[in-house]
């Protein structure tokens, strides 16, 4: 099974991000960043957190 985990971290790397900082972006803890986005396959939650870096990478995010 592949999981959203390799694209998600790097995604983050590309944009200078780390992990921890995804999270954080997301609002969630450590746990729940790994348990509902990064270990899925559903494409929406991969695309959820694509566009929650790059709202934050643009300045965007609240």
């Amino acid at each position: 099974m592949i999981t959203n985990a390799e694209r998600i971290k790097e995604y983050a790397a590309a944009n200078g991000l780390k992990i921890y900082e995804v999270g954080n972006i997301l609002g969630v803890g450590h746990s729940s960043l790994y348990s509902t986005y990064m270990q899925s396959t559903d494409e929406t939650k991969l695309k959820y957190v694509l566009d929650a870096i790059d709202a934050y990478v643009k300045g965007d995010a609240e």
